[in-house]
C-alpha cells in the first residue's frame, strides 16, 4: 500500500490474526502512555473522548488487564516488522464503532457513506485506511464487481469499545451470566431489558459469553436483534456459566 507524506503515522506490531489485531490496538495504547512511549500523535486519542480520559495509572492497568485476558490467544510472530497505521484509519475505525447500531458486526458502509463521513478525503486515501485495518484484521471489506464496503469484524469490539464507548465487554458479559445464574433468566431479551443497556452494548458481551460456554447452552438466532436467541437452562449450562464468572 502507498503512503502518503502529509499524514501523521504510527507504529504498530503487526498482526496475524484477529487476536493479535487487538493486541495491535492495546500495544499502540502502551506505547502513547506518557514517559512509556514516544508517540507524538497518539491512538488513543484519536478514539477517546476527553470526558472520560483515563489517568496514566489507570491506562496501565487496564492494558495490563486486557493484555492478560488474551495472552493465551495470540500467535507467536514471526518477525518484528511494523507496519504504519494514519489517522485517517484511527477516524474511521471510532466511526464506525460509535456509529454501529446493535454490535452485531453486520452493518455494512459503502464508499458514498464514507465520504459522507470524511468529506475532505479522497477515495483513493480512505481505501488505504481500509486497507490498513483489513490487515489488522478490525474490519472486513466485500470487494465484488460494481459493490465495495467494509464492516467491522466482531473481534474488533471487545477492546474497542474499552477504549472508545468505556464499556468492559469481559465484564458485561459477567454480568450477563449472573443474571442468568441468579434469576434463571434465559431469553437475550429479557437479559438485556433487565440490565437496560442498548443492543448495541449487549451483543458484543454475549457473544463473548457464548463464545466461552458449551454450543448446547445456547439457544439459537431468533430474527436479528440479538447475536442468540438466549440459554438452554440446564445444570450443565448453570455450570459453565459460573466457571466462566470465576475464571475470566
Amino acid at each position: 500500500m502507498d503512503e502518503t507524506d502529509d499524514k501523521p503515522e504510527r507504529l504498530i506490531p503487526p498482526k496475524k490474526t484477529a487476536a493479535d489485531a487487538i493486541d495491535a490496538v492495546v500495544d499502540a495504547v502502551i506505547q502513547a502512555v506518557p514517559g512509556i512511549g514516544s508517540s507524538t500523535s497518539t491512538l488513543i486519542n484519536e478514539y477517546i473522548p476527553s470526558p472520560i480520559e483515563k489517568k496514566r495509572g489507570q491506562w496501565e492497568e487496564d492494558v495490563s488487564s486486557t493484555v492478560n485476558q488474551h495472552s493465551d490467544q495470540l500467535d507467536q510472530l514471526a518477525d518484528t516488522n511494523q507496519v504504519t497505521v494514519t489517522d485517517l484509519s484511527a477516524d474511521i475505525l471510532e466511526r464506525l464503532i460509535t456509529s454501529c447500531p446493535d454490535g452485531m458486526a453486520d452493518t455494512h458502509y459503502d464508499m458514498d457513506k464514507l465520504i459522507e463521513f470524511f468529506p475532505g478525503e479522497v477515495k483513493a486515501d480512505i481505501k488505504d485506511a481500509c486497507n490498513e485495518l483489513f490487515s489488522l484484521g478490525l474490519v472486513s471489506i466485500r470487494n465484488i464487481p460494481n459493490c465495495w464496503d467494509v464492516r467491522l469484524s466482531e473481534d474488533s469490539y471487545e477492546v474497542l469499545d474499552r477504549q472508545i464507548m468505556d464499556w468492559d465487554t469481559v465484564g458485561d458479559a459477567k454480568a450477563i451470566a449472573n443474571i442468568v445464574v441468579n434469576t434463571k433468566q434465559s431469553e437475550s431479551r429479557s437479559l438485556c431489558h433487565e440490565l437496560g443497556w442498548t443492543t448495541r452494548r449487549f451483543n458484543p458481551a454475549l457473544r463473548v459469553l457464548v463464545e466461552s460456554i458449551s454450543d448446547q447452552c445456547v439457544r439459537e438466532v431468533d430474527g436479528r436483534e440479538f447475536y442468540k436467541r438466549g440459554f438452554v437452562l440446564t445444570s450443565a449450562t448453570i455450570s459453565e456459566l459460573r466457571l466462566f464468572i470465576k475464571t475470566r
